[in-house]
């Protein structure tokens, strides 16, 4: 009997894992599916000037901004990811975990890429 209980424990456990990688690989499935839609607005909305005239982007122009917003992008999904996953194995203060720890490291983040702004 205490085999059976032992293996039950088990195999609760593994669903349990299971059901918490499935909501982790939802959350980021949104968060691509927000990037994609967000490079098409850029892409569409984007305008430069060249002298006094306002021009929109050419195909060629736009497939070059599209992949560099992408590039740009999944950087930054993938470091914020890295960086929840160390969360979670470190100890956060009560208050901070959850949604107020994902403000705080996107804040950070920001202010960190916004360094980049000026370079190109």
């Amino acid at each position: 009997k205490a085999k059976e209980e032992k293996a039950a424990a088990e195999a609760e456990e593994k669903r349990a894992r299971e059901a918490e990688i499935a909501a982790m690989l939802e959350k980021e499935r949104e968060a691509t599916n927000c990037c994609v839609l967000g490079v098409a607005i850029m892409v569409v909305t984007k305008e430069f000037t060249f002298g006094d005239q306002v021009q929109m982007l050419n195909l060629a122009q736009s497939v070059v901004y599209a992949t560099a917003c992408a590039v740009g992008f999944g950087l930054a999904m993938v470091i914020f990811a890295g960086i929840r996953e160390q969360l979670e194995l470190s100890e956060v203060p009560k208050a901070f975990r959850g949604v107020p720890i994902a403000l705080v490291t996107a804040g950070i983040l920001a202010m960190a890429f916004m360094g980049f702004s000026g370079l190109v």
